[in-house]
């Protein structure tokens, strides 16, 4: 009874404190919007207390995933503005050109997509105004313009499918573009929490510490939108699932998973180049497991290399863009110092980590990078949910015991794709933003390093099932996600309001 008294004078007062930073900090909030958000508080009251009763009666944990991840996320999916999600007016207009077939864009400033007037419109960041009465339900407008290209054009379809179909049935069923925009969310969604619930599924060990990372309120904010990142993220569990099952309990290699691991390749290395290593899970796998087959390992794990590197190679080959930069190719500057100055970006590399390493492990969870950049989360709610996820790290009877190589091996892996990242970052956002041989990497986000953070618990200190209280647990995680969830819309009011 004392600890239900607890968690009920803690959620009222960080309520209570969302409230008050609303009240404070938006200049003239209108009454609509005071009552909206009190009734929005009760309403996420309302949905703990649901979310907390059914996760008791639901024995899976990736059953637990979906229930929490869907509710919480249609949430997000309604509450932040229309095209205020993180990259999700470039993610909607390259949805929208493979839509219409145009998959390989050679020059972004010359080629066109055919699109209706007013969908352009809505990509303006200050524009708010398909929420009025006038624009709510309007139809796709009859006049069809050619639009420059918008979205970023070297992004495979694969990346798109889920946003790609919810445009198709929107045309199909002639929706508007305000429905056609919550379709593309919904869709997106659903897409995401489907290919990660298999993912979890699949994996043997750490369910409980992968699903609270995949809960976080980063990740759901984000899957809730138009964002292209959905694929990326869930197919790459996925696989890292799959090489876990293998590495931990399979003792052959089933042939049904040999297509799925194919097309996991493709989609993985065609998407993010620098992702690729992790394709090098596959050594890891063991020569028994092989015993039953016409290849070995190593022939097994070279060709899905080659796969990973052809698809990678061709397509960034086929739609690599004709860019004009006035005669001086800044980018191959940035190179030149990389290469001139190895021991200087090496330093260069290790502050920008370790002077911000509060800032990016934190923020994997929850944080200001959320919607834009514009969100300002209780850091003490961030705090919370961080310490649930080490917490939830405990949770697991089994012990998987790797050789000092083998967990050599997956911080190579790790670190392989982290260099991969930062570099390609300090070439390309760096020169705009900092300058040739620039101190620091910019640019450089907490969500690129989710998907590695399943790679890296294989290696970590294996303690069994030293937390017991699984019911605090998820509970925990219910509470907080509608904390910070309030805490994210509170915010939003308070930035977009004006914009009405």
């Amino acid at each position: 009874m004392f600890n239900k008294i607890i968690i009920f004078l803690f959620i009222i007062f960080f309520e209570l404190e969302s409230y008050y930073n609303l009240i404070t900090k938006t200049e003239n909030l209108s009454k609509t919007f005071n009552y909206l958000f009190i009734v929005l508080i009760f309403a996420v009251n309302i949905l703990i207390l649901l979310l907390i009763k059914l996760n008791k009666k639901t024995k899976k944990i990736e059953s637990k995933f979906v229930l929490v991840g869907f509710f919480i996320g249609f949430i997000y999916l309604l509450s932040i503005p229309m095209m205020k999600g993180t990259d999700e007016i470039p993610h909607f207009f390259r949805a929208y050109e493979i839509s219409k077939g145009n998959i390989i864009i050679k020059n972004p400033d010359k080629d066109t997509t055919n699109i209706p007037e007013n969908l352009i419109k809505y990509g303006d960041p200050s524009d708010l105004s398909f929420y009025k009465k006038s624009t709510l339900f309007e139809k796709q407008s009859d006049k069809i313009v050619k639009m420059k290209n918008r979205g970023p054009s070297h992004y495979p379809p694969f990346q798109y499918m889920p946003q790609v179909l919810a445009i198709i049935i929107s045309n199909i069923l002639d929706f508007g573009p305000f429905l056609m925009f919550y379709l593309i969310r919904l869709i997106n969604l659903v897409s995401w929490l489907a290919i990660s619930y298999f993912a979890i599924k699949r994996m043997p060990i750490k369910k409980e510490f992968v699903t609270i990372l995949y809960l976080a309120p980063s990740l759901l904010s984000l899957m809730s939108t138009m964002s292209g990142d959905n694929i990326l993220n869930s197919c790459s569990l996925l696989f890292i699932a799959i090489m876990t099952d293998y590495i931990y309990t399979r003792k052959q290699i089933d042939k049904k998973d040999i297509p799925l691991i194919v097309l996991l390749t493709i989609i993985l290395s065609t998407i993010k180049i620098v992702y690729t290593p992790i394709l090098l899970l596959c050594f890891l796998l063991k020569k028994e497991q092989f015993s039953n087959s016409k290849i070995n390992k190593n022939v097994f794990s070279i060709i899905i290399l080659l796969i990973g590197f052809i698809s990678a190679i061709t397509w960034n080959s086929i739609s690599k863009s004709i860019i004009v930069n006035d005669g001086i190719n800044y980018q191959n500057l940035q190179i030149e110092f990389i290469l001139s100055n190895p021991l200087d970006y090496l330093i260069i590399f290790f502050s920008t980590f370790t002077n911000e390493f509060y800032y990016y492990v934190t923020n994997i969870v929850a944080g200001n990078e959320m919607c834009l950049s514009v969100v300002n989360i209780n850091p003490l709610l961030v705090i919370g949910y961080f310490s649930i996820l080490v917490y939830s790290y405990f949770f697991d009877k089994n012990n998987l015991n790797l050789s000092y190589f083998t967990k050599s091996a997956i911080w190579f892996i790790f670190l392989l794709i982290l260099g991969a990242i930062a570099t390609v970052m300090y070439i390309d956002w760096t020169t705009s933003f900092g300058g040739i041989g620039y101190h620091k990497i910019v640019g450089v986000q907490s969500r690129y390093f989710i998907l590695l953070v399943p790679i890296l618990m294989l290696t970590f200190p294996q303690i069994k099932n030293n937390a017991k209280n699984k019911i605090l647990l998820w509970n925990s995680c219910i509470v907080l996600n509608g904390l910070i969830l309030l805490n994210t819309i509170g915010t939003l009011i308070s930035t977009y309001m004006n914009l009405l």
